[in-house]
């Protein structure tokens, strides 16, 4: 990948970051505010937050665990978007697949991220010198 490439791919990762964080917030805080967090959602925080490490690690150019890792990460990440926005709604209550189809757009990223983070070619290059 060419260094303006890289440049601006590391930028929109920067923007995309904030966003991520700012939408998170603003959907746990109330939740926090009225103290009703279920280890449902505990679960979800936890999972939230190492997604959000390796997003700022991609984002950043900083190596924050190992490839495999992130690897391995990326396939629960999206197993659980996909159980938990799709296969688990239905259960319950009837989805709204519109809304659904575009929190997975909105989240696209991120997988995009997390797949350069553990299998992109600047994870070889440093894999192969350490």
């Amino acid at each position: 990948m060419s260094s303006n490439a890289r440049v601006g791919d590391a930028l929109g990762g920067k923007i995309y970051l904030a966003l991520l964080i700012l939408v998170h917030a603003a959907l746990i805080i109330p939740d926090l505010a009225e103290r009703i967090l279920s280890p449902v959602h505990l679960l979800d925080l936890g999972i939230t937050l190492v997604t959000i490490i390796g997003v700022f690690g991609y984002a950043f150019e900083k190596r924050l665990g190992h490839p495999h890792f992130w690897k391995a990460w990326l396939c629960i990440q999206v197993s659980l978007d996909v159980w938990s926005n799709f296969i688990l709604p239905a259960y319950i209550f009837p989805p709204h697949y519109i809304l659904l189809f575009m929190l997975m757009i909105f989240l696209l990223p991120e997988y995009l991220m997390l797949y350069r983070y553990g299998f992109g070619e600047e994870n070889a290059k440093s894999g192969a010198t350490q």
